[in-house]
C-alpha cells in the first residue's frame, strides 16, 4: 500500500483533524482512473490485500464504519479547516493567520504517475500542494525536512505486527535526523498493542484482538492516508533463462529487484538456445 505521509511532529500535520481534512479531500479511484489508466485498486488501509491477511482486515469494516476514511468528500474537508481556524487566501488556498498551509510532498520517481493527479485534487481543495523531486528527496524524508511524502509499506504479508511495527514511536527522531521509518507518530497506547503483537504468534487468537485495537487507534488518528495498492508488473523474457520465481515456483516475491535478486541470479538457468 503506498500511502501519503507527513511528518506528524510539524504543525500543522501533528492535528489530526488536518490531516483527516487532506483525507477527504483525496477521490482514490481517480487516482487509480487517471494515474494508472484504471490498472490497479486504491487502499484506505495501510495492508496489501493478500489472501492471507483478509483473516485479519475484513473484520475491521466496524472500524471503517466509524472512521470512514474512503469517503471523498471535498465539503467535509473544508468544514474541518474552517473549524481549525483557517480560511481561503485571495488564491483560494487555506491559511491561518495569514500564513498560507504549504504542502510539499516528497516523491520517487516510481510515483511519477499518481502524484500530479494527488496534487491537482488537493489544490482544487484548497490545499497549495506541489511535489518535491529534488536529488536528496530522500534524504529529506528520512530527516522529516519534507513535511508530506508518498511512501510505501514493505511489510506484512500474513502478519499484521509488521507493517503496524514501522509506525512505533521507537523510530521517532528528532525533525533534522535520520529515521528508519518516516512517519514520526507518537501513541503509547498503539506502542503497547504493537509490542504485545510481537509476543504472538500468527494464529493466536489474541493477535487478531491486539490488532484490532491498535488499527481502532491508527484509524483515530491516522498518521497516514492509504491511497492505492500498489501493483509490481514485472515482465520476463525466459527464451534464453529459465527458473524466475512464478506461481508454480514461488521461492521470492516477483519484485525480486527490491530485496532478494540475488537470490533470483542464483536460480537462473541457460534454456539452452542461443
Amino acid at each position: 500500500t503506498v500511502s501519503l505521509g507527513f511528518n506528524a511532529m510539524q504543525p500543522p500535520y501533528d492535528d489530526v483533524e488536518v490531516r483527516r481534512a487532506i483525507n477527504h479531500a483525496i477521490d482514490r479511484q481517480q487516482l487509480v482512473e487517471v494515474g494508472w489508466q484504471g490498472a490497479g485498486s486504491h487502499a484506505i488501509i495501510p495492508f496489501p490485500d493478500f489472501a492471507a491477511m483478509k483473516r485479519f482486515t475484513d473484520p475491521l469494516q466496524d472500524l471503517l464504519e466509524r472512521f470512514p476514511v474512503d469517503a471523498y468528500d471535498p465539503e467535509r474537508s473544508a468544514r474541518i479547516m474552517i473549524s481549525e481556524g483557517f480560511t481561503r487566501d485571495s488564491d483560494g488556498y487555506w491559511a491561518r493567520a495569514e500564513e498560507r498551509l504549504g504542502l510539499s510532498i516528497g516523491i520517487g520517481e516510481i510515483f511519477n504517475d499518481i502524484a500530479p493527479v494527488l496534487t491537482a485534487q488537493l489544490q482544487r481543495a484548497g490545499f497549495d500542494a506541489t511535489l518535491l523531486m529534488t536529488a536528496d528527496v530522500g534524504t529529506r524524508m528520512s530527516q522529516g525536512r519534507s513535511p508530506a511524502y508518498l511512501m510505501g509499506h514493505p511489510g506484512s504479508v500474513r502478519d499484521p505486527h509488521f507493517t503496524l511495527s514501522f509506525y512505533h514511536s521507537r523510530f521517532v527522531r528528532p525533525t533534522g535526523t535520520h529515521s528508519e521509518y518516516f512517519w514520526r507518530w507518537r501513541n503509547e497506547r498503539f506502542d503497547a498493542h504493537v509490542d504485545s503483537m510481537a509476543r504472538l504468534a500468527t494464529d493466536d487468537p489474541r493477535m487478531a484482538t491486539q490488532f484490532h485495537k491498535a488499527m481502532e487507534l491508527w484509524l483515530e488518528e491516522l498518521p497516514s492516508i492509504p491511497l492505492v495498492q500498489w501493483y509490481h508488473r514485472v515482465p520476463y523474457n525466459t527464451t534464453y533463462w529459465q527458473g524466475w520465481p512464478s506461481a508454480e515456483d514461488p521461492y521470492t516475491q516477483n519484485a525480486f529487484w527490491h530485496r532478494t535478486w540475488l537470490l533470483v541470479l542464483l536460480k537462473l538457468r541457460p534454456t539452452g538456445v542461443g
